[in-house]
């Protein structure tokens, strides 16, 4: 998959791996919503995974021509998205 064209390397600055998944809002659990940091830092959070999720599903289950991912990326300034020209090769 490293090689393919359509694949997306995005990266959220700031945000630790647990902090796209909505369990802690779901649950209500403290220690992880201590792990993210500040509890109003969760709404935000939540509101880019499911920008980021839906606009990606809407391209490419629905085939959508949505501007994914330059559609979110103007929306979400702060995601980066890496691109493994180590792999890839430049293009």
């Amino acid at each position: 998959a490293g090689t393919r064209s359509d694949i997306y390397r995005i990266i959220a600055p700031g945000l630790l791996h647990e902090s796209w998944t909505d369990n802690s809002a779901i649950i209500g659990d403290t220690a992880m919503r201590n792990r993210l940091g500040d509890p109003a830092a969760i709404p935000p959070v939540l509101d880019l995974q499911r920008d980021l999720v839906l606009t990606f599903l809407d391209r490419y289950v629905k085939n959508r021509a949505n501007g994914f991912p330059r559609s979110v990326l103007k929306r979400h300034p702060q995601l980066i998205v890496r691109n493994r020209f180590d792999i890839r090769g430049r293009r």
